[in-house]
């Protein structure tokens, strides 16, 4: 190289697109709060079982992690150099891509697979607290390992020159590599599943048509109802994908003209897609709220439930 990258030109990046960072996080912050909230007082008044949130809390409690992330970094950086808010962004990206993927994946894998099981009437007397408690544990001890091991690559994407001195378990294209087939393999994984267990309830659903059991298709209607967080965790994991490949594409350049030209792209997409993801946080927990308002906000009920839960089996809404 002739020069050094970071004398180069920033990419022009939409700045509408940069301020929206910090004003959706605050939102999805505000939304996370208020729901913690309104779930710890319906745990305390006994509405709810712990037992059956414990995944939502689990992942909520990350949503609120990554949105107070995106809001502290984006307001620090509003007013200083082009350098410094790509690299932020880049970064963000990579949290969504590795902390913020792992929280949500394992968390839509562990709901999917719990309604699949109540479908079954297989493995429900197996399930326990403490199962679940160590699901959670490791989801958390793998997603902190895995964004602590990408933290700095975005630095080397930046600046590629920089790159033998930040990827230190291997080369930063290889590290990239890594999370595009993770990306790949983890988000096909739980849409096919998702689209697997529908299939199977949908089953289900004919056999019991003639015996007028409003289970299944009570459970039918809920799992066509999240397609919106689906659809939202779809879109964000493709983004992430184009973004990795881009960022990869970066760290092969071999010239300044080069990461120039591909530079504003992976910063643009990178702000779409945290973007996004603040609205999947969004959606995510309005969609929960709404499955079961009767329970977490039973003053806004018509009337009250009368469906009983029956002995060993899980609420399936409440695993969303």
């Amino acid at each position: 190289m002739t020069s050094d990258i970071n004398d180069a030109p920033a990419g022009q990046t939409p700045k509408w697109l940069l301020l929206l960072l910090p004003i959706t996080s605050i939102v999805a912050w505000l939304f996370c709060i208020t729901f913690i909230a309104i779930l710890i007082g319906a745990i305390l008044k006994k509405r709810v079982n712990s037992f059956d949130y414990s995944t939502i809390i689990s992942r909520t409690i990350a949503d609120t992690f990554t949105t107070i992330l995106v809001g502290m970094s984006t307001w620090v950086v509003r007013r200083r150099d082009d350098h410094a808010t790509d690299f932020i962004v880049v970064a963000l990206l990579l949290h969504v891509a590795t902390f913020g993927f792992v929280q949500n994946s394992t968390s839509y894998v562990v709901g999917i697979f719990l309604r699949h099981s109540n479908v079954l009437r297989s493995i429900n007397e197996n399930l326990t607290f403490n199962v679940l408690l160590t699901v959670i544990s490791a989801k958390w001890l793998i997603s902190v390992l895995y964004t602590v091991t990408y933290a700095f690559v975005s630095e080397a994407v930046i600046d590629t020159m920089r790159g033998h001195a930040v990827c230190k378990l291997a080369s930063c294209p290889t590290m990239l590599m890594v999370v595009f087939v993770v990306l790949g393999i983890v988000s096909i994984f739980v849409i096919g599943f998702h689209w697997l267990v529908l299939f199977k309830v949908k089953q289900a659903r004919h056999k019991e048509w003639k015996e007028d059991k409003p289970e299944t298709s009570l459970t039918l209607r809920k799992l066509v109802a999240y397609g919106s967080p689906l659809l939202l965790y779809t879109v964000t994991s493709a983004l992430s994908i184009v973004s990795v490949i881009i960022a990869w594409k970066i760290t092969k350049a071999d010239s300044v003209e080069s990461h120039d030209e591909l530079l504003p792209s992976l910063v643009t997409v990178a702000a779409v897609t945290v973007n996004l993801w603040c609205l999947r946080i969004i959606n995510d927990v309005i969609c929960t709220i709404l499955a079961d308002y009767r329970k977490l906000l039973p003053f806004f009920a018509v009337k009250p439930t009368r469906r009983v839960k029956p002995p060993g089996s899980i609420e399936l809404s409440s695993f969303y």
